[in-house]
């Protein structure tokens, strides 16, 4: 029978197994904050219940005790806040069906310079105001096989919540509007960068340059603002005065370029890979257009007239951009098949010619047609939606519109009419004062609110509109739908974008207009109530 082991024998071999975990603990990958100025992350602050504020394209920053893998397996960004079920999929390295949904696409690169820092993006821009998670997994482990962890003890991974900014604290986000980022063919005759927003050169210096990656060399050409936005622009082209080269990594860089709050674009460079192809595929349009109620059928495209701007709806056989010229103005589409361009500001009461043009991922025009002559409305005073209640918590008898008076005159609000999808409301002979607001609101609303359930009353002194019937006869729709006033013409004043999918009602909260610079028709450029609620006849609350 073999003799226990002395207790010399176990003091020692105790003392090894200490000693050997002292040494993966050493070599085990911690997360520390980095210096960089781009961090956006502070991983040393998680206050409770608090989030860091990020650009709605932001770029994560990790930094590691040991080389990473650049792998998106052990990164996740999960729209919404952290969660002990969240916690838990990332100790296990596998995400529930539940939070799979809640998924984002992301790039996760290392950092050029810096081997044990990862870089993450999300491939599309964040929502104003969205609420995201960003968090390492199981699966994220060095060469050594050890799991990346903030923690000394056992594997827990980095979790961290954060809030995109809100409009208008937002800086202008530019997008690669044409060619698309890869295959695109080496004779293009333009590239070209849009804006949320207007802007304008902040010096006097190129707006934008094309190099090319591998060696840094400036391609020739003339790069200017396009896509005039009254005395702003909103887009900048790029035209090479040569042939690019196939299969060859490009890169787009703006030059210096701000809003009128003086933010520069975020991103400022764009990435564009050639292919094997000289020209592209030439595309045509896609005929017999299915047009909404209120649109002009002008084949192959819809065309939407409002008080300040006309819109071209069209459908492509493969990714194209839609070029509109209607008299002096030009707008385009981004690349898709799915094609729209806005011309705004329009003068009213004018006769305008229209030429749609569809242009390939080369930047030449593939087919053109005239859409004929268009009669812009006569002015009407500038009352805007600025703010809309589709889903009370309480009974559906506290939903409300709030409108709010642009013009430095009265106006009356006689001259509009409120519709939905489903219905319309001719709205009565109420003056409404230079900025004031008014509540639409139905028979049945209390102005003092519902306590109990939460719905909030009236802002003293706001002007009440009671219609004789529910907002446009059958009230605002649960599930989401546009909401919008025109005059008696039909021609749209203000819309409200209720109908997409990121700006879709919530219980209890309303969708607040925040930035004016941005186009109304931009579901960006609303957001939800930042209280969690509703302000009827108050100031908005955006941040």
């Amino acid at each position: 029978m073999k003799a226990p082991p002395s207790s010399a024998a176990v003091a020692l071999r105790a003392l090894v197994l200490f000693v050997t975990h002292l040494a993966l603990l050493a070599c085990a990958p911690e997360i520390t904050p980095t210096a960089r100025a781009s961090l956006l992350m502070a991983l040393e602050v998680d206050p409770p219940g608090e989030t860091d504020t990020v650009d709605r394209v932001p770029t994560f920053s990790l930094r590691f005790a040991t080389p990473m893998p650049a792998t998106t397996d052990g990164v996740w960004l999960v729209d919404g806040i952290a969660t002990e079920a969240l916690r838990s999929d990332a100790r296990r390295g596998a995400l529930s069906s539940s939070n799979a949904a809640k998924q984002l696409a992301i790039d996760v690169r290392r950092d050029p310079i810096d081997r044990h820092v990862l870089l993450v993006t999300p491939r599309s821009p964040l929502w104003p105001s969205q609420r995201v998670t960003l968090l390492t997994n199981a699966r994220l482990v060095d060469d050594f096989g050890l799991v990346a962890s903030e923690s000394d003890v056992e594997p827990q991974p980095v979790v961290r919540s954060f809030r995109a900014c809100a409009p208008p604290d937002c800086r202008p986000l530019a997008t690669l509007s044409s060619p698309t980022s890869s295959g695109a063919p080496f004779a293009l005759e333009s590239l070209v960068v849009r804006f949320d927003r207007p802007i304008v050169p902040a010096i006097e210096a190129p707006v934008v340059t094309l190099v090319r990656e591998s060696d840094g060399d400036e391609v020739p050409g003339v790069g200017y603002l396009a896509c005039r936005d009254g005395r702003m622009w909103r887009c900048v082209r790029f035209e090479p005065d040569v042939e690019l080269e196939p299969d060859t990594r490009y890169r787009l860089a703006l030059g210096a370029l701000v809003d009128t709050d003086g933010r520069t674009p975020a991103p400022s460079t764009f990435s564009v890979t050639t292919g094997h192809e000289r020209s592209s595929v030439r595309a045509d349009w896609v005929a017999s257009p299915v047009c909404s109620p209120g649109e002009l059928v002008r084949p192959p495209a819809c065309v939407a007239i409002g008080h300040d701007r006309i819109t071209v709806f069209a459908r492509s056989d493969r990714p194209a951009m839609l070029r509109v010229r209607a008299g002096e103005w030009l707008a385009e589409s981004d690349v898709g098949t799915e094609l729209t361009a806005t011309i705004a500001p329009t003068a009213p009461s004018a006769h305008v010619p229209i030429i749609a043009m569809l242009v390939g991922v080369d930047g030449v025009v593939a087919r053109e047609v005239s859409l004929g002559v268009v009669q812009t409305p006569p002015r009407v005073g500038r009352v805007r939606i600025t703010e809309v209640y589709a889903r009370p918590r309480g009974a559906s008898a506290q939903e409300f519109i709030e409108l709010t008076n642009d013009e430095s005159t009265a106006v009356s609000l006689s001259q509009f009419v409120l519709r939905t999808n489903t219905g319309r409301s001719e709205l009565p002979d109420v003056s409404l004062a230079p900025g004031a607001r008014a509540i639409v609101i139905g028979p049945t609303f209390d102005v003092r609110g519902d306590g109990r359930a939460g719905d909030p009353p009236v802002a003293p002194g706001a002007v009440v509109v009671r219609l004789e019937r529910t907002l446009a006869q059958r009230g605002l729709a649960d599930r989401g739908g546009d909401v919008w006033i025109e005059d008696a013409a039909a021609f749209v004043v203000s819309r409200a974008p209720l109908s997409h999918p990121a700006r879709a009602p919530r219980v209890g909260v309303s969708l607040v207009r925040a930035d004016t610079r941005m186009l109304e028709s931009d579901p960006a450029s609303w957001v939800y109530d930042a209280g969690e609620g509703a302000t009827p006849g108050a100031p908005d609350r955006i941040r």
